[in-house]
């Protein structure tokens, strides 16, 4: 009998310190599922941003506050013209013999990884050979498969950016693709930041070769969701990117801002242009745009762990 009043005395008591800490709870505020983590986010809302600008300290050159888009190419060019060192013959090559001996030079062996597409953002068809595909990845680059996907390899590991968000393949020169970099999911400095691209790259031989469109290289173009090329004008191309849309008609040498959405301030009323749907059926060119800014309501908006999202476009 004492054995069952001190079992119902025990389970009386936890209910009563349950309910104590439950109106505690209920009217501090408190939130378990908050971590620690989401409350340095809270504090800091800039991290990323502040984590960004401690990597360009690193690697700035002295008296520079801004890191040059395009100084892959001459970097490499740079390297090309410099002597090298053979392990074959253990002698410097200068290098005209670097250019004109090739078996003088060190042997190398593919060792991969060959599996690495980053998050793919895009995928276009070969118009005419239904088994080419192209996809592009963030942080992964362009790959290509020749046999319907069974197979992929990497056609852009020398680009001086390899994060792609749009691809567009030129539907009467099939060999000739646009590739835009940067991935503009939220233009802000808080966690989980945008990735920062370098323009819009541009092959005329399947993607063995890509150079960048010198246009492009600037502010305007850091990041480049859609691409599209004009079923009346192959040489006419439409970009969305950061700054809004942009038309070429020239195939990428030059272009011009053809939307640019705007407040009554004339401050940006979007964070950018991230969808274009052009009709094939006219003979001139309809283009339907989507601009938008990210809200709460987004799905990298995660309740708990990152603080709110900016009110309208983000800073």
């Amino acid at each position: 009998m004492n054995h069952h009043i001190l079992t119902w005395f025990k389970i009386a008591i936890g209910l009563v310190i349950t309910f104590v800490v439950g109106w505690y709870l209920i009217n501090t505020g408190t939130d378990f599922h908050k971590t620690s983590k989401s409350r340095v986010y809270e504090d800091h809302p800039t991290a990323a941003f502040e984590r960004q600008q401690l990597f360009l300290s690193k690697r700035l050159p002295t008296g520079q506050n801004f890191l040059p888009m395009d100084p892959y190419r001459p970097a490499i060019n740079q390297i090309k013209n410099r002597a090298r060192f053979s392990t074959q013959t253990g002698q410097m090559m200068s290098a005209f013999n670097v250019k004109s001996s090739q078996s003088n030079q060190t042997a190398w062996q593919w060792l991969g990884p060959g599996n690495v597409g980053g998050r793919t953002r895009t995928l276009v068809f070969h118009p005419e050979e239904p088994q080419v595909m192209y996809a592009g990845g963030v942080s992964g680059g362009v790959w290509k498969t020749e046999n319907g996907g069974a197979s992929w390899r990497a056609l852009a590991d020398n680009m001086a950016n390899i994060n792609i968000g749009a691809l567009a393949i030129d539907p009467q020169q099939p060999n000739t693709l646009y590739a835009g970099t940067g991935e503009l999911y939220r233009q802000t400095l808080r966690p989980y930041s945008s990735m920062t691209g370098a323009g819009l790259f541009k092959t005329t031989d399947g993607g063995l070769t890509w150079f960048q469109a010198a246009a492009t290289v600037n502010e305007q173009f850091l990041y480049i969701s859609d691409v599209v090329v004009s079923p009346n004008n192959h040489n006419r191309i439409y970009v969305a990117a950061n700054s809004g849309v942009w038309r070429s008609d020239d195939g990428g040498v030059n272009f011009v801002q053809i939307l640019n959405p705007t407040d009554d301030q004339g401050g940006n009323l979007y964070e950018g242009c991230s969808d274009l749907s052009i009709r094939s059926d006219l003979t001139d060119d309809w283009l339907l745009v989507s601009c938008a800014s990210r809200s709460t309501d987004d799905r990298y908006y995660l309740p708990g762990l990152l603080p709110d999202a900016c009110e309208g476009p983000c800073d």
